[in-house]
């Protein structure tokens, strides 16, 4: 976005300018204290402002597709810990490139929980038509045979209070396999954890 590249080229405001390239990793620690810090609070911070319209537009397709409210689950904003957490991963992957905060695509996040196959088709359909929302990745897990079976989406949001559209999470369930899933989410939970003190 034009703000990160902004700050990013306030990091090189001391090199010569005929050898900056804000595309290369900057030197540490400014700039990973830049990308653990600042960036996961201006995620947050946005998501905050722009969470109740999408709370209201994926609220909207599920009434559209007459789906019970009670099939939607909206998760909370990500937390800073957590974001920071999946940040340290990403930097890890050498295929990445810095800001590894720039690979967070779930700091608003969703799941709709069908009772059968046209409602799941149905979901799928609204969320394409919807001028708000672009689909930019599906994983189709169910006809891989991953766990959790589900349709796992990556959506450009585009909200109507900012200029900037945000990279969601939207996961689309059957409503037999979500009831095990729930199940496993607290031994998922514990493998995610890089220390115990994160669980």
């Amino acid at each position: 976005s034009e703000i990160t590249q902004k700050l990013q080229a306030m990091m090189f405001l001391d090199r010569d300018p005929a050898q900056s390239n804000v595309q290369e990793e900057p030197c540490k620690p400014f700039s990973w204290l830049i990308d653990h810090l600042v960036f996961p609070q201006l995620l947050r911070a946005v998501s905050m402002a722009i969470k109740h319209e999408f709370d209201y537009v994926i609220n909207l397709i599920a009434d559209r597709a007459g789906l019970s409210r009670d099939s939607v689950h909206i998760a909370p904003v990500k937390d800073c810990d957590r974001m920071r957490v999946k940040r340290a991963g990403y930097g890890q992957d050498p295929h990445l490139q810095y800001p590894f905060s720039a690979y967070l695509s779930d700091v608003l996040r969703c799941s709709y929980v069908c009772g059968n196959a046209h409602d799941m088709y149905r979901i799928w359909k609204l969320l394409q038509e919807d001028d708000q929302l672009t689909v930019v990745r599906l994983k189709n897990k169910a006809s891989e045979g991953t766990n959790p079976f589900n349709l796992h989406l990556n959506v450009a949001f585009q909200p109507r209070c900012f200029q900037s559209r945000m990279i969601v999470e939207i996961q689309i369930h059957s409503l037999a396999i979500y009831e095990v899933k729930k199940l496993n989410h607290k031994l998922y939970e514990i493998l995610r954890a890089p220390t115990a003190s994160e669980i």
